[in-house]
């Protein structure tokens, strides 16, 4: 590859007219990729696991003060994105996030993706053990081998750290899902999953094998995709497509004999530090134990979805959600603020959500993060994911944020019980699937629809996705005017908060009627009403307009 300084002499070049190949053939790799409008930038930069430091976020928020620059965005990926720089606000990024040690290499393109691990791994009691070590090793292997860059497509691994499935390992390109075997520290593996085009879950692929063998299967699946994705036709290059090509189980053989080919190399086994293993042990001294009572603001407040008691005795972690994942200078150095008056450390985890935890807080210290929360809003509504939409990306249908933006003003509005009624919404702007709307318990994806007099945005309204040893993709049960989905959304919490269910996919199997009968209500509108034909926070009237990548 190159160092971020010759990166940017290609991009001077690029600007000139000089050189533009090398330009469109190395930005995606270094995660950069051209805006919908007036020449703009966005750049995406990794952090493995989702372990960011303290000191890195500040770093980030250095370079928001430096440009001057409003706001960060947490993604679905565990990484940080800029948006809208201009080309010379681009390089300063570029130049600042060098300098603090923050990378953008292999964040885009046909590239292995940021290996994500579940952001609670290592705090929770109902896990076997924590993984992290593992993959961060595993991770740096990765980086510094040259076929990551030469892909057919990208390449998504993620480990979760119990059946809950926290990072989409069973609808990954390769999943590992953390489990023990007669006492010693394993995981399960799954492969060939996705979304987007031809979605579908993971297939099991391998029911045990041992925690520091993880390279070698991240390093079989990934010599497959090389080998046998396609690389003529872009649309079947996924993993998925492979094993629609050769079938379950000529897909698992070639699997397995990849992997038995890289297992004859004993130099690629994960071997920890002793430091990494005590590091393992330690976390497991202090389980919960009698007496040993949740914090008052989870057994009696409306922080319990955000609040999550660790099993290290006394120390919490905090969930935090900015809004469409977007959070400013001024609120990340609120929560940083808060960091440096500890007199202990606490550690951070992005998480694919589009927030971040807080993490090994002490009990006393919990109300100093809450208070400087960039939202006061913390029910599940309120921690819904949205893609950035076609308000910036180029494949983009609608402007998905502007919705989910529109729904958290209207259930600001509602009373409490309303607000708590409903699950977290998953919104994509369109079948790419960047919002994740198949795997939500409720999910929106968008579309435009013809109309007396022209398109009308359209949000497909999807239900019942659910990872887990058993995962299962969502499925359309309609479709609504994008202008009716928040008020269809109050009237659907109502419908549940009567039916006194507490589970959504229970309260559907329940209701499928009454919620039927909403849809096809919020469905109607009158087509002479010019409103229908534009997105919130839109004048003009609605035009579809995919951009080439």
């Amino acid at each position: 590859m190159f160092t971020v300084n010759e990166f940017i002499d290609i991009f001077e070049k690029s600007l000139s007219g000089e050189d533009v190949d090398s330009f469109k053939k190395y930005s995606s790799l270094m995660g950069i990729y051209t805006e919908r409008n007036d020449g703009r930038y966005m750049i995406r930069y990794r952090f493995n696991g989702g372990v960011i430091k303290p000191t890195e976020l500040e770093g980030i928020a250095n370079v928001l003060k430096e440009l001057e620059f409003n706001k960060i965005h947490f993604t679905t990926r565990q990484d940080l994105q800029f948006h809208r720089l201009t080309a010379e606000e681009l390089k300063k990024v570029l130049s600042l996030c060098e300098g603090v040690g923050i990378s953008s290499r292999g964040t885009g393109g046909p590239s292995t993706r940021n290996i994500q691990i579940s952001p609670l791994s290592g705090v929770v009691k109902d896990e076997d053990y924590d993984i992290t070590p593992y993959v961060l090793k595993a991770t740096n292997y990765v980086l510094n081998d040259d076929p990551i860059y030469t892909l057919p497509k990208k390449y998504k691994v993620s480990v979760s750290n119990n059946f809950k499935d926290t990072v989409n390992a069973t609808i990954s390109d390769l999943g590992i899902i953390t489990k023990k075997k007669s006492g010693k520290k394993g995981f399960k593996v799954y492969g060939a999953g996705g979304l987007g085009n031809s979605p579908n879950v993971s297939i099991l692929l391998c029911e045990f094998d041992e925690a520091e063998n993880i390279l070698y299967h991240i390093l079989a699946m990934r010599k497959i995709f090389d080998e046998h994705g396609d690389r003529e036709v872009r649309a079947k290059a996924r993993i998925r497509h492979i094993l629609k090509r050769l079938g379950e189980e000529e897909f698992r053989n070639l699997y397995i004999s990849e992997l038995e080919e890289f297992k004859k190399d004993p130099s690629l086994k994960i071997v920890l530090s002793k430091e990494d293993e005590e590091a393992i042990e330690k976390s497991y001294e202090k389980y919960y134990e009698t007496g040993y009572d949740a914090h008052p603001l989870i057994k009696f407040g409306r922080y319990r979805n955000i609040i999550t008691k660790q099993k290290q005795r006394g120390y919490y972690s905090l969930y935090i959600h900015p809004h469409g994942g977007d959070m400013s200078y001024d609120e990340i150095v609120k929560i940083l603020d808060v960091i440096k008056g500890l007199d202990y450390e606490v550690s951070l985890r992005l998480t694919n959500t589009q927030g971040f935890y807080v993490r090994d807080i002490k009990s006393n210290d919990v109300e100093k993060f809450l208070n400087a929360l960039p939202s006061t809003e913390t029910e599940d509504i309120f921690t819904s994911v949205s893609c950035t939409g076609a308000g910036t990306c180029k494949l983009g249908i609608l402007k998905s944020k502007n919705l989910l933006h529109e729904i958290v003003r209207v259930f600001k509005d509602e009373k409490k019980s309303i607000r708590k009624s409903l699950p977290r919404v998953y919104i994509s702007g369109c079948p790419n699937s960047c919002g994740q709307h198949l795997k939500g318990e409720i999910g929106l994806c968008g579309r435009a629809k013809k109309a007396a007099k022209g398109l009308v945005p359209y949000f497909g309204i999807f239900v019942n996705g659910n990872l887990s040893e058993n995962p299962s993709l969502g499925y359309e049960i309609g479709a609504i005017p994008a202008r009716n989905i928040p008020s269809f959304f109050v009237e659907l919490a109502g419908l549940k908060l009567d039916s006194k269910i507490k589970g959504f996919k229970e309260f559907y199997e329940e209701n499928k009627s009454g919620v039927e009968s909403l849809i096809e209500k919020y469905s109607q509108f009158d087509e002479e009403n010019d409103e229908f034909y534009t997105e919130f926070g839109v004048d003009e009237k609605f035009e579809l307009k995919v951009h080439k990548k």
